[in-house]
């Protein structure tokens, strides 16, 4: 009887783990750089703009003081 338990309990911490791993896939991305001049420099406040070829949905971000750029909730596609 306890090994049945024992294997009943494995199995349903099982379930558990891949349950919680699934609601975790979602179908966006994230998308990060850092904008330089030629002279290797990074421009803060540059405008980046991010357009998908297949909808033409464009988003537009602007840099930071470090010249880092975020541009989140990106659908999948080129």
């Amino acid at each position: 009887m306890s090994r049945f338990i024992q294997r009943a309990g494995t199995m349903a911490a099982l379930l558990l783990v891949f349950a919680t791993t699934t609601f975790a896939q979602v179908d966006r991305a994230t998308l990060t750089g850092v904008v330089r001049d030629s002279s290797d420099a990074v421009l803060s406040k540059a405008k980046v703009t991010v357009t998908s070829i297949a909808t033409g949905a464009a988003t537009t971000v602007n840099t930071n003081d470090n010249g880092t750029y975020l541009v989140i909730n990106l659908a999948p596609g080129e």
